[in-house]
């Protein structure tokens, strides 16, 4: 797996000069600190993971309430099964909602919600243009996969505006 972050660095909790100023300019959080290194025993010591993991390069993390979405980038395709597992196995070992996405999908909307929403669906995403020529997005989800949805629309939201700073709304039908 690779991290921003020096391995020794994340296992030991000491900070070398370089990985200090990368916590300190803010292009790495200090609870992503914890979950690189949950991240890093889970690929030494499940045998499940590890060869997933090693295909895996750590992007960017994003915390809200008690859900946290993990950006990476995939070397082969993923396997939405895997991503599952892991995401259990580490909200566990957080005691948090857990959601690992493609970076990949940074910008396309669509595909950013249905990965953070599986199993539930997208029914479609409309954009509404606002009188300051800003834009909304508008997402639509059916009511029957309401009881589907892994974490809440508001942290849903707030997902998808911090990873691709778009203006999005939810909208259940």
């Amino acid at each position: 797996m690779k991290i921003p972050l020096d391995y020794i660095c994340v296992r030991t909790g000491v900070l070398c000069p370089r990985c200090r100023r990368l916590v300190e300019s803010g292009a790495v959080s200090d609870f992503e600190i914890n979950v690189m290194k949950n991240l890093i025993e889970l690929e030494e010591n499940d045998p499940e993971f590890r060869q997933f993991l090693n295909d895996f390069t750590y992007i960017k993390a994003y915390k809200y309430g008690d859900a946290l979405l993990i950006l990476g980038e995939f070397v082969s395709k993923q396997d939405q099964r895997i991503l599952q597992r892991l995401a259990k196995a580490l909200g566990e070992k957080l005691d948090m909602k857990i959601r690992i996405i493609s970076v990949a999908s940074k910008k396309d909307i669509k595909s950013l919600v249905s990965q953070l929403i599986f199993p539930a669906r997208v029914l479609g995403v409309n954009i509404i243009w606002l009188p300051d020529g800003s834009h909304q997005y508008i997402i639509r989800i059916p009511r029957t996969d309401l009881r589907y949805m892994p974490l809440s629309t508001d942290s849903i939201e707030k997902f998808i505006e911090a990873v691709s700073g778009e203006n999005v709304k939810i909208r259940i039908e």
